[in-house]
């Protein structure tokens, strides 16, 4: 494949959301851009790259959406020309349009994470001519498949080893994100650090207290019955002291004045780099009735008759790159965050009483953290007498285009019945390597069904579900005649009502980071409870959230 040539000019950004205020579509503040300015982009089609081209400043057409499959898109780049016809020309809104008819052609694009985006501003062309010859699109790069399945199975190895022993070393992620694909981006930005230059020092007055205050009240009265107020433009020398930059023209009041500052005043002379520097300083002395109020506006003189910059001053300023991996499959982003996602663990290790269950799990791509704490359980406690042995993996579909998605019927259902973790784990594998999701809606019940007809004795049904994957066939839930225990993934701002909803009519209790809800099926109309903090109340026979 040949790669697209590019003169770039590389900074990461988030989206703001007011840019796409007007629109139904934004891209997601969880998903981070590279913006790229460039000359002009040579983009060239292949089997990998997808040009949807549209004319200068027109919006996109629908050429060739229809062989585009969202889980085999790596990038989207968004490339444009900065120049415009007329003032009142709007970019921004015009990408936004184009956004929106991207995501309204291409069903689940909106919801993967997974994509990198990057928007192109062309600037080599400076007339409507000029920018006709350039391109003006979507230039959409696809996965190779074999790259997209090794990558997941790396990426799950990662959190694997994660949570087994609470830190990985990111030395190596550089090659890794190059070679396995992995859903990770490296964020690198130039930031601006800016620190207090402890070598550089404006003049200052210390150790001007109450009782001195009024010592200099009394001495200036004495010098002026009548003073109130007054302003002196003079210099603070190196010795700390006041002095008049033309004596000669002060009058006596002044003089006498600036003697009984530096006679009872202690002043710091200013600094810099460490050494003692002059200072203009224009000094203003008020009077109440007992104290004195003196203030300074100073402009250190700098050496070399270099101009005075305060900010300069005051602080040193340097660039720094600064970067980090992000996994950008989890809504919680950056590996500091890991630990806020272990609801498996813990409640696995709250229900230690499940036994002869049904585990379905869903192996989707927004599921990777939460599968490695199903590897991590199941390393120490699959091998024992009494636990569960009876498992089956959810993919929706083996890779099936969702438009051709029947419910029930949806496929990507892998049962095994095991003591050993090597055959658990290979059929995790194959799962995933078999199928990543597609659309949000998975076949959760399809899966708990098929793997019921496997082994009729199990007692329950533990279901490890991502909380914004909806069921799609939900209305197949009254064939599952055994109660759920739903661990619920990613419910980091409350739980999908589907969920509860789903829940309560099977008669089955919810697991969440915190709690365990047994007796959800038990509540009646106008009652409420408590999830991880959240209130919920039931209304019109529906559960809502307050």
């Amino acid at each position: 494949m040949k790669n697209l040539h590019l003169i770039l000019l590389i900074g990461i950004f988030i989206i703001p959301n007011h840019i796409f205020s007007q629109t139904r579509v934004a891209l997601k503040s969880d998903n981070k851009v590279t913006r790229i300015s460039t000359p002009k982009l040579n983009a060239v089609e292949n089997e990998f790259t997808i040009l949807l081209e549209m004319g200068f400043n027109h919006s996109i057409s629908k050429n060739k959406l229809a062989k585009i499959v969202v889980e085999e898109i790596e990038s989207i780049s968004l490339v444009y020309s900065r120049y415009k016809l007329n003032n009142e020309f709007n970019q921004a809104q015009l990408n936004a349009n184009r956004l929106e008819k991207l995501y309204a052609n291409i069903p689940g694009l909106s919801s993967n994470k997974n994509i990198k985006w990057y928007w192109i501003e062309q600037t080599g062309c400076n007339s409507p001519e000029d920018c006709n010859n350039l391109f003006h699109g979507f230039v959409i790069t696809l996965k190779k498949i074999d790259e997209i399945r090794e990558a997941e199975i790396s990426f799950l190895d990662y959190y694997t080893n994660l949570y087994e022993v609470a830190d990985v070393s990111t030395s190596g992620m550089d090659s890794i994100i190059r070679i396995k694909r992995l859903p990770f981006i490296k964020i690198c930005d130039t930031i601006l650090e800016r620190k207090i230059n402890m070598r550089n020092k404006m003049a200052r007055i210390f150790g001007f207290n109450k009782e001195i205050k009024k010592k200099v009240n009394k001495k200036l009265k004495r010098i002026n019955k009548e003073f109130a107020e007054t302003s002196l433009n003079l210099i603070i020398n190196t010795a700390g002291k006041f002095q008049s930059p033309n004596l000669l023209v002060e009058s006596e009041e002044n003089k006498n004045i600036i003697q009984l500052l530096n006679n009872e005043i202690r002043i710091s002379p200013a600094r810099y780099f460490g050494k003692k520097i002059l200072t203009k300083a224009t000094v203003t002395i008020k009077l109440d009735q007992k104290e004195v109020d003196i203030t300074l506006m100073q402009t250190p003189i700098l050496p070399d008759s270099q101009q005075f910059n305060l900010d300069k001053f005051l602080y040193v300023t340097n660039n720094r790159v600064k970067c980090e991996f992000v996994d950008t499959s989890k809504r919680v982003l950056g590996r500091q965050n890991y630990k806020t996602t272990d609801v498996v663990l813990r409640a696995f290790e709250r229900n230690s009483h499940w036994e002869n269950c049904l585990i379905a799990t869903d192996v989707t791509g927004s599921m990777y953290p939460y599968l490695a704490q199903f590897k991590v359980w199941h390393k120490k406690h699959l091998e024992l007498n009494k636990g569960n042995h009876d498992f089956v993996f959810f993919n929706d579909g083996d890779n099936k285009p969702d438009h051709t998605k029947i419910t029930g019927a949806v496929g990507g259902n892998y049962y095994v019945k095991t003591s050993n973790q090597d055959v658990l784990f290979e059929t995790l594998n194959k799962s995933m390597k078999n199928g990543s999701g597609g659309d949000g809606p998975e076949n959760n019940i399809e899966a708990v069904i098929e793997g019921l007809k496997m082994n009729n004795k199990v007692k329950a049904v533990i279901m490890i579900a991502d909380n914004y994957a909806t069921p799609r066939d939900l209305q197949l839930l009254s064939q599952v005649k055994l109660p759920i225990r739903l661990i619920v993934c990613g419910a980091f701002s409350g739980i999908n009502t589907a969920y509860l909803e789903m829940i309560r009519k099977n008669k089955g209790s919810i697991h969440t980071m915190e709690d365990d809800l047994y007796n959800l099926f038990e509540l009646k109309e106008n009652d409420s409870f408590i999830l991880d903090g959240i209130n919920y109340y039931i209304k019109d026979g529906k559960i809502r959230t307050s």
